[in-house]
């Protein structure tokens, strides 16, 4: 008889889906999103935080934040 080892882990209760802190690192992860959207947006509209240093960070980074906002708001979904 063999023991899985995802049942011998000592961090298998706080993986729990639903729990308090998995909805909150999910929320986290859209504001982070959103703040990096609106910081790289700026830089491409305006120039504000990096002077428009380079047109390829700025969308790269637009890519990414609209990535892992995605991910955070799926994710929600599966917590709810």
């Amino acid at each position: 008889m063999t023991v899985s080892p995802l049942k011998s882990s000592p961090f298998v209760p706080r993986l729990q889906v639903g729990s308090p802190m998995s909805k909150a690192m999910t929320i986290v992860g859209m504001v982070v999103a959103a703040l990096v959207g609106l910081t790289f947006l700026l830089d491409l509209a305006v120039g504000v935080p990096f002077g428009r240093a380079s047109l390829v960070m700025d969308v790269g980074a637009l890519i990414a934040a609209a990535l892992l906002g995605y991910l955070s708001w799926d994710a929600m979904q599966e917590v709810r």
